[in-house]
C-alpha cells in the first residue's frame, strides 16, 4: 500500500470548522482537544486543573512531535492567532519553576460553542436562500403556466364556423346544413325549442393555441441550431426564456436569427448578443424589414457631420444610432466589442 495514503494516525479536521477559522488554526486546535481528551479517558490526574484537563509542551516538543510539516515560526503564528481569537486557553501558572516555559493549553469549549452557533445559523441561511429560489423558480413557472392557459381559454371564444356574432350558452350546434334550434323532446335533426337544463356547452376551439404552440416549438428549434452554430454550444434555460421575452416584446424569429448570425460572423460572445438585441429593442427595430429601411435610408450617411449643421441633435444622435447597425449587420468585424 502507498505509505502516502494514511500509513500512519491522521490529522483530522471538520470542513466548515477549517472555512470558519481557517485550516491551520483548526489542525492545532483540533489536536489540543484530542491530547485532552485522550487524558480524559487515561484518567491523568496531573494534568487535571481547576475543573478542566491541561495539556502541556514548548514550541519545540509542538513542532518535533504533532506538527512537523508547519515551521517553527508559523506554528508560534498559529498558536497566537489561536490565544488571540479565544480557540484555545492557555497557561504557566502550574509550573513547579519560574524558570520553566512550558505553557498548559486546553479548549475554550465556550468559544467553540459560538462558533459551532454561527455556523448552524450560516448553513441555514444558506438553506433558506435555496428553497427561497426554488419557490421563485415554481412561481415562475407557474406564471409561465397561467399565461399558456390564458392563452388557450381566450381562444375558446372563438364561434363556430359558419356563425357571426355572440352565442348564448343554452344554445346548442347543429349539424352542418342544418339551421335553426334543435328540440328536446324528438328525434335529432328536427327544429324546434329546446329545454334550456339539457342543453350542451360549445366545445371550445383549440386550433389557434396547439397552432400557436407547435409553432413556438418551431422557432425555439431553429434557434437553438442557430446559437449552436454561431457560439458553438446550446443556450441554456435561461438564455433561452431571455429570447423568448424578446419574442414577446415584438422583436421577430428572423431579425434574433439574423443578429444571431451575425454575431458568430463577428466572433462576438454571448453577452454581446444580448446587448444587441436589447438596443434593438430600444431602437424600435423589431423586424428585418425595418432594420433594412434603416440601413438603406442611411447609405449616404457620413461620419462627418460637415453636412449636417443645420440639423438638431437629436437628429445627428439618430442617424449615429442607425450607421451602428449598419456597422454590425453588413461588416460585423468593424463592430467588435
Amino acid at each position: 500500500m502507498n505509505k502516502l495514503l494514511i500509513d500512519e494516525y491522521p490529522l483530522m479536521v471538520l470542513p466548515t470548522f477549517a472555512k470558519k477559522i481557517g485550516l491551520k488554526n483548526a489542525i492545532f486546535v483540533q489536536q489540543v482537544y484530542f491530547l485532552t481528551q485522550t487524558k480524559h479517558q487515561n484518567n491523568d490526574i496531573y494534568t487535571y486543573k481547576d475543573d478542566h484537563m491541561w495539556v502541556f509542551n514548548n514550541i519545540d516538543e509542538w513542532h518535533e512531535n504533532y506538527f512537523p510539516f508547519f515551521s517553527k515560526r508559523t506554528l508560534k503564528r498559529v498558536i497566537k492567532k489561536c490565544e488571540d481569537e479565544g480557540y484555545i486557553i492557555s497557561t504557566n501558572k502550574y509550573n513547579k519553576s519560574e524558570y520553566d516555559k512550558t505553557k498548559w493549553y486546553r479548549v475554550n469549549h465556550e468559544k467553540i460553542s459560538d462558533l459551532a452557533e454561527e455556523i448552524e445559523q450560516d448553513i441555514m441561511i444558506k438553506r433558506e436562500k435555496k428553497v427561497e429560489k426554488a419557490k421563485r423558480k415554481s412561481k415562475k413557472k407557474a406564471k409561465q403556466l397561467e399565461k399558456m392557459n390564458k392563452t388557450k381559454f381566450d381562444s375558446s371564444k372563438d364561434l363556430p364556423l359558419g356563425q357571426n356574432g355572440t352565442m348564448p350558452e343554452n344554445t346548442v350546434f347543429l349539424p352542418l346544413g342544418q339551421n335553426g334550434t334543435m328540440p328536446d323532446s324528438k328525434a335529432l335533426g328536427q327544429n324546434g325549442t329546446i329545454d334550456s337544463a339539457k342543453m350542451a356547452r360549445p366545445i371550445p376551439n383549440t386550433t389557434t393555441y396547439t397552432s400557436h404552440n407547435n409553432k413556438n416549438k418551431a422557432t425555439l428549434k431553429k434557434i437553438k441550431a442557430k446559437f449552436k452554430k454561431s457560439f458553438s454550444k446550446n443556450p441554456n434555460d435561461l438564455q433561452l426564456e431571455k429570447i423568448e421575452e424578446y419574442i414577446d416584446k415584438g422583436i421577430s424569429k428572423e431579425l434574433i436569427l439574423k443578429s444571431i448570425e451575425f454575431c458568430g460572423l463577428g466572433d462576438h460572445n454571448q453577452s454581446f448578443l444580448f446587448n444587441r438585441l436589447q438596443m434593438l429593442l430600444k431602437d424600435d427595430i423589431c423586424t428585418v424589414e425595418k432594420l433594412n429601411d434603416v440601413i438603406n435610408q442611411n447609405n449616404s450617411f457620413n461620419k462627418n457631420t460637415s453636412n449636417s449643421e443645420n440639423e438638431n441633435k437629436k437628429q445627428q444622435q439618430t442617424k449615429e444610432s442607425d450607421y451602428k447597425w449598419k456597422d454590425f449587420f453588413i461588416d460585423p468585424d468593424k463592430y467588435k466589442e
